[in-house]
């Protein structure tokens, strides 16, 4: 019998092999239950990761893991570790198994894993929690068929919810006096919200509140604790207290100064003081004088409240004393107090607005089952959306018992964990696993196991989230004086990097002395946990460099970005790195100065090197051909936009416009949009370019294709709104995908976990380290659940109280944390070199930021050396000096592994597989339809006369619920060019209506009734993939009702006959489909058609 595999917690460094543990720890499982006799079983093991690329890459590793040990003796060695090349191998708990399998071994484990991959759940955590609420989506109060939001969908919707928190507003929109009042209410808030800002666009202000503030808002949805005086200050707060008549008091003030002679000049600044308090209004920004004042005044405080202080007032030292400083002091008293109540009252306003885009949303987005990745954390986690407030988000939430149930059931198919990334993940994911992972590390059968791995060196997305003390919290979780059920390993050996590149990481990040010179928070120096960094042993000569550089500005000017930029350059034209087939990053701290330094080099690059942006690409508006097409709808939606008309006559569609008028492009455009949708406008206006022998290069048929694939996501959510997709497509992006052919500029938070030959980092300037974040501030208790939340004052406000300093110095250590780790990734993703480009520091430079740091432990005391690179020259501030160093290492020839001679493995017979035909269920339809029927114009007449009949009962959600000016309203927004044909149309809908039988059958039958108007689906079917659309299907507790509509116009009865009988393999199909998806039996379901033009419904 093997050892067991203990629970351990790994604390790897960069490049230490994180998911090289990851897959040995896996096959290491499964392994064990191989030696000891028993069924393997890795669909029992859960693997989650962040993202779907490492969690494909996880999953690949572990199959060439396998299929390499099972056809080689020296690979299958070789896992379990070399101490001649990794002096930790000895610690590693997997290496008693690893030793015992044989190839033989492997070649079972490889046919176990892939017979049971699509068992397998090597996935992201996201996808993980989404199975889990699929598996219960009843307990939850979903509905089966809950739909996880994309980016872009959800972009959608929240355009959607804006509209609808508007339209909320209008006078008029319900019942005028209702309109009038939710008006003013939403007005108080967003003026409450922006008390003391100038701002001109509501729609603007609203956008920045959700994009930053809607997430704190789902955390903590009680009013109660957004700028609540007695929650932050439940002792009370003395600024809170002080008020005076500021004119009186400002007026006694001069007395007093003027009685104790004051000098002129510092009567100048004084006299300034007093006409600008007579302007001052709480909340906004300080005028030059006051906000001079009240800095000096608080600096020195503890002075003033002695009544014997000494200011220095326009260069003159001025004392204050006695009634003098009473008197100062209560003007001071009185504007702190001012700011901290207006920042309470606009954290109130956020709310309020916030609550009303939030109940706005969970009516309209989550009710519907439209979910995001944060809803699913927070409902899986027994989060109440919006407690205590009318409408809740879900129909119910289990209680504690229902839960312990569920996880009962999960914990029953789960055996091991493995949790990768760690340090990025938050307490709300924390919560939901908790239980399971309780089971697991409890288990002293030693049977279910933990293994959660991470660096919290490389904690980026605290802004996220992430918390990098959970990996203390849950390690002392689980351990006691007497029991220790986790075991930590360190990994600090790099399998990634040379001696020069770790040289370099060790000097900057493991100097804990000049951290300290640097001012860091000591809570930040406490949590940064170094050890030293090794180099493996296989790259022990690899030649490598480590450059800080500082470039050479131009006589009597001070460093440039394009100083910086020129250098970065002058190093790619050295290295030449893509002609010598070596991977290259430029790591820089903003999207936007990532695209100014591509331009920059695509313009000046001599050798023409090729670049590529890792930043998202608006793709609608970077290029013309794509404006071009934007116009196109712009003028066709707006006809009176001259502008996106005339834009169109400058360009290559100017033949096609020959002859038409706006309006005519108007007809053609949003005809076909409401027939075929938006790509197939953009494919139908590329087409005709080619026609008239428009040329369009690779790059912008390349746009083309983005283009539209953005508009068949767009089209696939049913939407036919002109304005909306203009919207959508404007704010659309994508990134350019990965290729080693070009020098690769990204964010250093898109490097992570990524991994290249060289390194250039010319974008390392900076505010100091504790610089804070723009955002609300929201105070947390240790279990992580909010206290408080206030859009803080200035630092100076924040500073003078003694509970608002301490929670903005936890922040201020937080963020310094934050950007160690920024810059740890940055300087770890180089194999061979690091090139670190900044200007000099200033001796006056009071900052302490990542520069200084480099000064500090790079910097050298004598004046540095001159080198040209690239034709640029530069001072050389600091150069590695390692046993591999070399300055041309990128000239040294690459080695070539041989590939492995491979033994013949027995064959594995796998069966075949037929692929599933794929149909539609009216493919089902046995009616006949002649040539006539579909090329004639009176046949293209009927189809487009029956699709906007079928439109506008699709706006009918209960007709008992909706009057005739609602039904109006909805009628009206279906577009429609032809005013004959709608009238016609809505006259057939209209009479249709009026029959008994119809009214009854799309009103509500029951209160839990629940209605799907244009559901789609896909499923796997009696071995057909079906792909479809329910036009309606009415859902109650126990039966289920579908409604088929058809515009058919049969002229005998015994058509009208045929054309039922015809239908019925449809209806049975769909009457499958939902027994599927629901649940209900056959039986419970009714299948009905609605025969529009002879106001009839057939039961089938």
């Amino acid at each position: 019998m093997s050892a067991a595999i203990p629970n351990e917690m790994i604390l790897a460094s960069a490049g230490s092999g994180k998911t090289w543990q990851l897959t040995n720890r896996f096959i290491a499982l499964m392994g064990q239950q191989l030696l000891a006799g028993q069924d393997v079983t890795p669909e029992r093991i859960v693997a989650v990761t962040f993202t779907r690329k490492a969690a494909g890459e996880f999953f690949d590793s572990i199959l060439v893991k396998l299929a390499k040990a099972a056809s080689n003796a020296e690979f299958a060695a070789n896992l379990a570790g070399d101490e001649k090349n990794d002096p930790e191998a000895k610690d590693d708990p997997l290496r008693p198994i690893l030793r015992t399998l044989k190839p033989a071994d492997y070649q079972k484990l490889l046919r176990v894993f892939i017979s049971r991959m699509p068992r397998l759940f090597l996935g992201t955590l996201d996808s993980f929690f989404s199975a889990i609420l699929r598996s219960f989506p009843a307990e939850f109060g979903l509905t089966g068929d809950f739909e996880i939001l994309s980016e872009h969908l959800g972009g959608m919707e929240r355009e959607s919810v804006c509209r609808a928190v508007f339209q909320r507003t209008l006078p008029g929109f319900k019942a005028r006096t209702e309109g009038l009042a939710a008006q003013q209410e939403f007005l108080e808030a967003f003026r409450r919200a922006t008390f003391g800002r100038e701002e001109s666009s509501i729609r603007a202000v609203l956008d920045q509140f959700i994009e930053n503030q809607h997430e704190i808002l789902l955390h903590a949805a009680n009013g109660a604790l957004w700028g609540n005086s007695q929650a932050i200050w439940p002792q009370g707060c003395h600024w809170l207290e002080a008020k005076v008549d500021l004119k009186e008091a400002t007026r006694h003030l001069m007395q007093l100064l003027e009685a104790a002679d004051t000098n002129d000049k510092a009567w100048e600044f004084w006299e300034e003081f007093r006409d600008q308090l007579g302007d001052y209004q709480p909340g906004g920004k300080l005028m030059n004088r006051v906000e001079f004042f009240v800095k000096k005044a608080l600096e020195q405080w503890s002075e003033i409240e002695a009544k014997n202080c000494t200011l220095t007032v326009n260069r003159q030292k001025q004392t204050l004393e006695g009634r003098a400083c009473d008197a100062f002091a209560a003007i001071i008293r009185h504007i702190v107090g001012s700011e901290l109540r207006a920042r309470l009252e606009r954290t109130q306003g956020v709310w309020a607005v916030l609550n009303q885009y939030e109940q706005t949303w969970s009516r309209q987005v989550r009710r519907r089952g439209r979910l995001t990745f944060q809803d699913m954390e927070l409902i899986l986690a027994g989060h109440e959306f919006a407690a205590g407030l009318p409408k809740p988000m879900l129909s119910q939430v289990p209680g504690e018992d229902e839960r312990l149930r569920i996880d009962y059931r999960l914990d029953a198919r789960y055996d091991h964990w493995l949790l990768d990334e760690f340090q990025d993940t938050n307490h709300i994911q924390w919560s939901v696993i908790q239980n399971l992972i309780d089971e697991a590390v409890q288990d002293t059968s030693d049977e279910r196991t933990l293994f959660q791995v991470g660096d919290v060196k490389q904690a980026i997305y605290a802004w996220r989230g992430g918390d990098t003390r959970l990996f203390e919290d849950i390690y002392q979780r689980y351990s006691s004086e007497t029991v220790q059920r986790i075991h930590k390993r360190p990994l600090n050996v790099s399998w990634r990097s040379g001696h020069d590149v770790i040289d370099m990481v060790n000097r900057v990040f493991g100097n804990e002395t000049m951290l300290a010179e640097l001012q860091l928070p000591q809570d930040t120096i406490k949590r940064w946990p170094w050890q030293p960094h090794q180099v493996a042993g296989i790259h022990d000569t690899m030649p490598g460099h480590a450059l800080l550089l500082q470039p050479i500005p131009a006589e009597g000017e001070k460093v440039s970005e394009e100083d910086r930029f020129a250098l970065t350059l002058g190093l790619l034209e050295e290295i030449q790195p893509v002609k010598r087939g070596l991977s290259c990053a430029i790591l820089v701290q903003s999207n936007k100065t990532g695209r100014e330094l591509v331009d920059y080099i695509r313009a000046h690059s001599k050798s023409r090197i090729p670049v590529m942006c890792e930043s998202e690409i608006a793709i609608a508006t970077d290029n013309p051909l794509t404006l071009a097409l934007l116009s196109v709808i712009k003028a066709a939606t707006h006809p009176g936009n001259s502008m996106a008309w005339e834009h169109l006559l400058m360009t290559p569609f100017r033949p096609l416009l020959e002859g038409k008028t706006p309006g005519h492009l108007a007809r053609e455009v949003l005809q076909m949009i409401f027939d075929e949708g938006f790509e197939a406008v953009l494919w139908h206006w590329t087409h005709e370019l080619e026609k008239i022998d428009v040329k369009l290069d690779a790059f912008s048929k390349r746009r083309v294709e983005d283009f539209a694939l953005a508009a068949r996501l767009f089209d696939q959510g049913g939407s036919r709104d002109a304005d909306e997709f203009l919207a959508y497509a404007s704010s659309y992006t994508v990134r350019e995908p990965d290729t080693h052919n070009a020098v690769q500029v990204m964010t250093v938070h898109k490097s992570k976990g990524l991994t290249f030959d060289c390194v250039i980092l010319p974008d390392v300037e900076g505010n100091k380290l504790t610089e804070l974040r723009r955002g609300i501030g929201v105070k947390r208790d240790r279990e992580r659940h909010v206290e408080w939340v206030f859009d803080l004052p200035s630092s100076d406000f924040v500073k003078a109280d003694d509970l608002l300093a301490a929670f903005r110095a936890d922040q201020e250590a937080d963020a310094a944390y934050e950007e160690l780790c920024k810059f740890y990734v940055a300087f770890t993703r180089a194999k061979h070199a690091n090139y670190i480009i900044a200007k000099p520091p200033s001796e006056k430079s009071r900052s302490n930021n990542f520069v200084k740091l480099l000064d500090l432990t790079l910097g050298a005391e004598k004046k540095p050396p001159q080198r040209e690179f690239g034709g640029v020259q530069a001072e050389v501030v600091f150069e590695s000096s390692s046993k591999a160093t070399n300055p041309r290492w990128f000239e040294v020839p690459r080695k070539v592994e041989k590939p492995v001679e491979a033994a013949q493995p027995e064959p594995v017979t796998v069966s075949g597989r037929q692929r599933p035909v794929r149909r539609t269920p009216s493919g089902s339809e046995t009616s006949i339809v002649t040539a006539k029927q579909l090329f004639s114009r009176g046949g293209r007449f009927a189809r487009s006369y029956g699709t906007l009949v079928h439109a506008f009962f699709e706006q009918i959600e209960w007709l008992d619920e909706a009057d005739d000016a609602a039904l109006s309203a909805l009628w009206s927004a279906v577009p429609c060019v032809d005013d004959g044909l709608r009238s016609r149309a809505e006259d057939e809908a209209r009479r249709c209506l009026a029959a008994p039988e119809v009214r009854s059958i799309l009103s509500r039958p029951s209160p839990q009734a629940e209605c799907w108007r244009e559901k789609r689906f896909e499923i796997l079917l009696n071995g057909e993939w079906l792909s479809g659309t329910f036009d309606r299907v009415m859902i109650e507790p126990h039966r289920a009702t579908i409604l088929d509509f058809k515009t058919d116009k049969p002229d005998t009865d015994e058509a009208f006959a045929a054309r039922v009988d015809g239908y019925r393999p449809q209806l049975e199909t769909y009457r499958e489909v939902l027994a599927r998806m629901t649940g209900l039996p056959h039986s419970q379901i009714a299948c009905r058609l609605l025969f529009t033009h002879r106001r009839e419904v057939v039961s089938v």
